[in-house]
């Protein structure tokens, strides 16, 4: 049964980077549109869908290497290269104010 969760202790770590990327995939989306004036409602979609498809594509592999880890010694270490590759701010976990979990990222 606590196979079934064990996801659940790095999920914050990758909500974070899936929403950052999901930002950046809006923004660079706005700005591609805003160039192409004359584009269709139905190239838009596409558009807007292929974003969607790459951004979830990238979010694929660190999702599986993160669930292979879990619970192993290797844990922290693949969390902490996370936020420090995506520059994700850590925070401090709140039972033994360890950094742990990067909750919200940085500025760029």
């Amino acid at each position: 049964m606590v196979e079934k969760f064990r996801y659940l202790s790095y999920q914050p770590v990758l909500a974070n980077l899936r929403d950052k990327a999901e930002q950046m995939r809006l923004r660079e989306v706005k700005r591609a549109l805003a160039k192409l004036p004359d584009i269709s409602p139905e190239e838009r979609k596409i558009m807007e869908n292929m974003s969607k498809m790459i951004v979830r594509k990238l979010m694929r592999d660190p999702m599986i290497s993160m669930n292979e880890v879990t619970g192993t010694s290797k844990e922290n270490f693949y969390v902490d290269a996370i936020c420090g590759l995506f520059k994700l701010d850590p925070i401090e976990e709140s039972n033994n104010n360890e950094e742990k979990y990067c909750y919200r990222y940085a500025r760029q």
